[in-house]
């Protein structure tokens, strides 16, 4: 069995993770079933942990954590917005524009930048064994959907 993939997506509409081997999802879940807010962009702490417990996993069996981040997307949503509303979108593209640098750049920090509800980092254990990918979750999450 090829070692399982821990998908994420936060910071977009409806926070959630799966856990993915061979093709087929091991397990699933929204971030709403664990904190109780719909639709919430919060870190997926809830889903990341029941996951890898649901498929029968230790953090340590998990080959990688894909991150649902696609730049092209986040850039182009904004172009999108200005193109619509020019010249009053003006001022929301350059705040756009910042958010945009600021999330591309947060997969970068994951290991030691998501921290826990409890504002505790998440143990190194969680990562020690797992590559990060971003970008190529997009494309994960399509082939197994």
């Amino acid at each position: 069995m090829s070692r399982p993939v821990l998908g994420v997506n936060v910071g977009t509409h409806d926070a959630a993770a799966a856990v993915v081997a061979e093709g087929r999802v091991l397990a699933a879940g929204e971030e709403k079933r664990f904190s109780r807010a719909k639709h919430t962009k919060a870190f997926s702490e809830g889903a990341i942990r029941y996951c890898p417990d649901e498929a029968g996993l230790e953090p340590r069996d998990v080959d990688r954590v894909a991150l649902f981040v696609d730049p092209r997307w986040r850039l182009l949503l904004p172009l999108t917005n200005l193109y619509h509303g020019f010249p009053a979108s003006l001022g929301s593209l350059i705040s756009d524009l910042r958010k945009f640098r600021y999330r591309n750049a947060a997969p970068t920090g994951v290991h030691s930048g998501w921290r826990s509800s409890d504002q505790q980092p998440w143990p190194s254990s969680f990562w020690a064994n797992s590559r990060l990918a971003s970008g190529e979750a997009h494309a994960l999450g399509r082939g197994t959907a």
